[in-house]
């Protein structure tokens, strides 16, 4: 897959974790950590550095 391609679907997933994690709800945790589980393995599968902190300048700056 292009990499623009999985960034943009990691930085969706990171987008919905955000917002799922901003309900605070306890029974959304282990959704929530299996949102963060599967961009974690679509960005190493595809061998492409995206880290947390330049996902969130960006919805940031979106």
């Amino acid at each position: 897959m292009e990499e623009k391609n999985v960034k943009k679907i990691s930085l969706r997933l990171y987008k919905l974790q955000t917002q799922l994690e901003a309900l605070n709800d306890e029974n959304l945790r282990p959704l929530i950590k299996e949102i963060e589980s599967i961009d974690k393995d679509l960005l190493k599968e595809n061998n492409i550095k995206f880290s947390t902190k330049m996902k969130k300048e960006i919805l940031d700056f979106l």
